[in-house]
């Protein structure tokens, strides 16, 4: 009865030692994947719906109007230790243009039709991650990570008719695509539901500068086009505030 007694003992330090890792399971996985989505918040001149190009100190910053959209994440990772862990994650993001926003804050109207396309924000990053079990089958995770951010922007297409003449118009304005250094920090807190798969909760801020080099102008009236393309460039610092939830799969 005593052996009995002893090899459960040994089996419940065993169970307690895998609920102080934060019910990883999987033999203590180390190695993941993930995918996650959600909301993303624009914020920065991203979100801005400030008068363009305002004052002189202006003329090199872009202003986005961009409103709350969707979001994605597909994330690697393993860990090294019991709380220090890498990762690689790519994301995107896809946020509508505010029209109602941009004609009125430039003081802007159309008497004809006014469309513009989503952005994209693509970020591929790496970087650290500390993960800190908190009891039972949770565990909390922070992480910190840097790489590369692309921008495309909204393409602005304005048409309608001249009457006067009987005739079309359209307007069509492209920005072209832009890069810079990126970097993400975020939290998140994970529920094991099995030994294999989990169930994540995330708040992470994605921050860039991204700068295009340029875009061109293409004015079409009845059949007359005429495209100007432009070398200026402009700086739009983008912050995005994204709230997702997703599945964690243990390898």
């Amino acid at each position: 009865a005593v052996v009995v007694t002893t090899a459960m003992s040994a089996g419940d330090l065993t169970d307690d030692l895998t609920l102080a890792r934060g019910g990883r399971g999987g033999g203590d996985s180390k190695a993941f994947i993930g995918i996650s989505v959600g909301a993303g918040i624009p914020m920065g001149d991203f979100g801005s719906v400030a008068k363009q190009y305002s004052a002189a100190a202006d003329s090199n910053k872009t202003r986005g109007y961009a409103s709350t959209g969707f979001h994605f994440n597909v994330k690697a990772g393993t860990r090294f230790s019991d709380n220090v862990g890498g990762m690689i994650q790519i994301g995107g993001n896809m946020n509508g243009f505010n029209k109602a926003d941009y004609l009125s804050a430039n003081n802007l109207s159309t008497s004809g039709t006014f469309t513009a396309s989503s952005y994209y924000i693509g970020s591929y990053l790496v970087g650290p991650y500390l993960t800190f079990p908190i009891g039972g089958k949770l565990s909390f995770d922070i992480r910190a990570l840097v790489g590369l951010m692309t921008a495309s922007y909204s393409q602005i297409t304005t048409s309608g008719t001249i009457p006067i003449f009987n005739t079309t118009y359209s307007d069509v304005q492209k920005v072209n695509m832009a890069y810079c250094f990126g970097y993400n920090v975020g939290a998140g807190l994970k529920i094991s539901m099995t030994d294999k798969m989990g169930f994540a909760l995330n708040v992470d801020y994605l921050g860039g500068n991204p700068t295009s080099t340029g875009g061109s102008d293409t004015s079409t009236t009845g059949s007359s086009t005429k495209t100007t393309t432009y070398t200026h460039k402009s700086a739009m610092s983008t912050g995005i505030l994204n709230l997702s939830v997703g599945l964690v799969f243990n390898l």
